[in-house]
C-alpha cells in the first residue's frame, strides 16, 4: 500500500479520508484474509503521527516566516531613519558653514566698532551723519505714529457716537487728553533735535573759521619765506665770487624743506575745508529739510488738536446731559420708593412734610492705577528691601500678620507705610490699590474698605516683585571685581556717552545722569548684564543715591576703582 504525497491539512480531513477508503479496502480484503484490518490499523497510527510531524514543521516554517518579516520591517525602518539622519546631517553642516560666516562678519564689525570708539575725535563727523539717519528714522516714526494715531481717533469718535449710552466716552475723554500730551512731548523732543542740529551747525562754522584762519596764517608764513628766498637768491647774486659757507647752504636747504612742507600743509587744509563746507552744506540742506517739515507737521498737529479739542468739548456736554438725564430718574425712582413705603401723601399714615433722602456715600469712581508708576514704586521698594537684607518670607508675613483671611485697602495701606516698607501716603495708597482692586477695568468705584482675600494679595505682590534672593558676601565680592574690571575699560567711553546725553539735558547738575542715559551707555559700549548682575549695579546705586531715576556716575565710577595690582586683570 503506498502512502499519499499530498500535505495534510487537518487531521479532521484525514480521518475521514482514511475512513471511507478503510473501509472499502476491509470490504475487499476481508474475503481474502480476515487478518487485513490488523495491518491496516498500524498504517492509520503511522499516518496520524505523520500528520503531527507535519504541523509542527508548518507551524515553526510558519514561526520563521512571521520573525523574517518582521525583520525586514526593523531593517526598512532603518533604512528609513539614515535617510533622514543625512538629510539633517547636510542640513546642520550647512547651518554651521553659515553660523562661521557670521562669526566672521560680527568680529570684523566689532573690530570696527572698538576702532571707531578708540578715536571718537576722528569719528565725530560720522557720529553727527548717524545721528542725523537716526533723526530722520525717528521723523518717518513720528509721521506713521500720526497717521495712525489720526486713523484710530477717527475709529475712536465712531465708538464714541456708536456707545454713548455705555457712558464710554469718560474713557476716550481720558485717551484723548492723554494724546494731547504725547502730542506735546513729541514738540518738544522735536525743538531739542532742532536745538542740537543748531549746535551742530555752529560747530561746524566754528571749525570752519577756525581752519580758515589757520590757512591765512600759513599763507602769511609761506609769503614771508618767499621774501627771504628772494632776499637770499639777490645776496647770492650778489655775492657770486665768494664761496657760500656750509652753514649757510643748510640754511637754504632748510628754508626750502620748510617751504615744501608748509605748501603740503596748506593744499591739506584747503582739502578739509573744501570737504567741511561740503558737509555744512549737506548739513544745512538736511536741516532746512526738516524745519519746513516739522513746521507743516506743527501745523497738521495743531489742527488736529483743535479739532479734538472741539470733540472733548462735544463729548463733556453730552456726558453733563447724561448725568442730568440719569439725575432726574434717580430722583423719581427714588420718591417713587417713599411714596411705596409711606403711602400717599393724602393717606392718613403718611407724614405731613415728606422728605425724600438719598443715600449718601463716600464712594466716588476714578481712573485705575497706572501700571508704570507701580513698576517705578516697586522697582525702588526692591532695591530697599534688598539693601535691608529683608528676605520675602518676612515681607508676607509682615503684609498679612493676622489671621483674618481678607484686607482691607486701608488696612493694606497703612501696613505699606510701616517698616521695612515705610512708603509715603501717595505710594502706599497706589500700591494698595492695585493688590486690593480689580485691575482689568478701566474705571474703578474707590472704596477704602474694598476687600481682598490674602492668598490674591500675595500671588500679586509677589509676582509684581520678581525674582528676590539676598546676595551672601562671595556673590558681593565676585559682583564688586567684575564691575571693577568693567568700568577700568569702559570708563572713558561710557562718561563720553553720558555727557553727550546730557548736552540735551540743561536741569542736570555737574557728573548727574539719569538712570535710562546709564543704560544707553552700557548699550553703547556693547555691555550686556545679566539680570543678577544689573541688580547688584542698581543696589549700589540706591546705597549712594537713595534713588534709581538720577545719579552721580563719577560717584559710581570712583566706588569700583581698581587697585594697581588688579590693572592687568582687566577683562577681555
Amino acid at each position: 500500500m503506498q502512502r499519499p504525497l499530498t500535505s495534510i491539512t487537518s487531521s479532521q480531513q484525514q480521518s475521514k479520508l482514511y475512513d471511507s477508503s478503510s473501509t472499502s479496502f476491509r470490504i475487499k480484503e476481508n474475503k481474502k484474509n480476515r487478518q487485513m484490518p490488523q495491518q491496516m490499523l498500524y498504517d492509520k497510527e503511522g499516518l496520524y503521527e505523520e500528520n503531527l510531524k507535519l504541523k509542527k514543521e508548518l507551524q515553526q516554517v510558519k514561526f520563521e516566516l512571521k520573525k523574517e518579516r518582521q525583520e525586514h520591517a526593523n531593517f526598512e525602518k532603518q533604512v528609513q531613519k539614515t535617510n533622514e539622519t543625512q538629510k539633517d546631517f547636510q542640513v546642520i553642516l550647512s547651518q554651521r558653514a553659515r553660523i562661521k560666516e557670521q562669526d566672521k562678519l560680527i568680529k570684523e564689525l566689532q573690530d570696527e566698532v572698538f576702532k571707531l570708539k578708540r578715536n571718537p575725535e576722528k569719528t565725530k563727523n560720522k557720529e553727527l551723519e548717524a545721528e542725523l539717519e537716526e533723526q530722520k528714522e525717528a521723523y518717518q516714526k513720528l509721521q506713521l505714529y500720526i497717521s495712525s494715531k489720526c486713523s484710530q481717533d477717527a475709529n475712536e469718535t465712531v465708538m464714541i457716537n456708536q456707545s454713548l449710552k455705555d457712558q464710554i466716552q469718560i474713557n476716550l475723554v481720558q485717551a484723548y487728553k492723554q494724546d494731547n500730551l504725547n502730542l506735546s512731548q513729541m514738540i518738544l523732543s522735536l525743538q531739542q533735535e532742532n536745538h542740537t542740529l543748531q549746535q551742530n551747525l555752529l560747530s561746524l562754522k566754528n571749525e570752519k573759521d577756525r581752519l580758515n584762519g589757520r590757512l591765512k596764517e600759513l599763507e602769511k608764513q609761506f609769503d614771508s619765506v618767499n621774501k627771504h628766498m628772494m632776499y637770499m637768491r639777490q645776496e647770492m647774486q650778489n655775492t657770486k665770487k665768494q664761496t657760500p659757507s656750509e652753514d649757510y647752504l643748510k640754511k637754504i636747504d632748510d628754508l626750502q624743506q620748510q617751504i615744501q612742507n608748509q605748501g603740503k600743509q596748506l593744499q591739506q587744509n584747503k582739502k578739509l575745508i573744501e570737504e567741511l563746507e561740503q558737509k555744512n552744506g549737506e548739513l544745512q540742506h538736511n536741516y532746512d529739510v526738516f524745519k519746513s517739515m516739522e513746521s507743516k507737521e506743527k501745523e497738521k498737529l495743531q489742527d488736529r488738536i483743535n479739532m479734538l479739542k472741539k470733540q472733548i468739548e462735544e463729548l463733556n456736554q453730552k456726558r453733563d446731559d447724561l448725568e442730568q438725564s440719569q439725575e432726574g430718574s434717580l430722583q423719581s425712582i427714588g420718591l417713587k420708593q417713599a411714596m411705596g413705603i409711606y403711602g400717599s401723601p393724602r393717606s392718613n399714615n403718611s407724614p405731613s412734610k415728606l422728605q425724600l433722602q438719598l443715600p449718601v456715600t463716600n464712594k466716588k469712581q476714578c481712573l485705575k492705577v497706572n501700571s508704570y508708576d507701580i513698576k517705578e514704586i516697586m522697582s525702588n521698594l526692591k532695591i530697599k528691601l534688598l539693601s535691608n537684607n529683608i528676605d520675602y518670607e518676612t515681607q508676607e508675613q509682615i503684609l498679612c500678620e493676622d489671621d483674618d483671611e481678607f484686607l482691607t485697602l486701608e488696612e493694606t495701606q497703612l501696613r505699606l507705610q510701616k517698616s521695612p516698607f515705610e512708603l509715603n501716603e501717595d505710594e502706599s495708597s497706589l500700591l494698595a490699590r492695585y493688590l486690593i482692586e480689580d485691575n482689568t477695568e478701566d474705571h474703578i468705584l474707590y472704596d477704602r474698605q474694598r476687600t481682598q482675600t490674602k492668598i490674591i494679595i500675595k500671588s500679586v505682590y509677589k509676582k509684581l516683585l520678581g525674582e528676590f534672593n539676598l546676595f551672601n558676601e562671595s556673590e558681593k565680592l565676585q559682583m564688586y571685581e567684575y564691575f571693577c574690571q568693567l568700568f577700568h575699560k569702559y570708563n572713558q567711553g561710557m562718561e563720553s556717552a553720558i555727557k553727550q546725553f546730557n548736552i540735551k539735558k540743561k536741569y542736570l547738575g555737574n557728573n548727574q545722569c539719569e538712570y535710562e542715559d546709564f543704560n544707553e551707555a552700557l548699550k553703547y559700549c556693547d555691555i550686556l548684564l545679566t539680570s543678577r548682575q544689573r541688580l547688584y549695579l542698581e543696589l549700589e546705586i540706591f546705597s549712594d543715591s537713595q534713588q534709581l531715576q538720577r545719579f552721580n556716575f563719577q560717584t559710581l565710577f570712583s566706588k569700583f576703582k581698581l587697585k594697581v595690582s588688579d590693572l592687568d586683570n582687566s577683562i577681555n
